[in-house]
């Protein structure tokens, strides 16, 4: 799963540097951060991957942040690979990366 998230998580980034949306400057500091953590063996991809999902759908709520048709997608797939929440927290601090 690492590596299907790892690629989730870079190919979200990719496309929001090439199509930036207004408001995603946060998701892409916060992105940049997942992809470093994702890259440490030591680190709980489940955790952090949570974390992720969680944050995006909370920036994106709180933000009125509108997506394109890739970014929707790529962020559905993370979505998906979160689980289940297991790890909730307070979504709207960056700082947990």
């Amino acid at each position: 799963m690492r590596s299907e998230a790892k690629g989730i998580v870079r190919a979200l980034y990719d496309d929001l540097s090439q199509a930036p949306v207004a408001g995603t400057a946060d998701i892409m500091e916060v992105l940049g951060k997942v992809m470093q953590r994702l890259n440490d063996p030591d680190q709980s991809e489940v955790k952090i991957i949570n974390r992720l999902a969680g944050y995006i759908a909370f920036t994106v709520f709180t933000n009125k942040i509108r997506f394109t048709k890739t970014q929707n997608l790529l962020v559905s797939q993370l979505m998906s690979a979160a689980d289940n929440g297991l790890y909730q927290g307070n979504y709207g601090d960056k700082s947990w990366f």
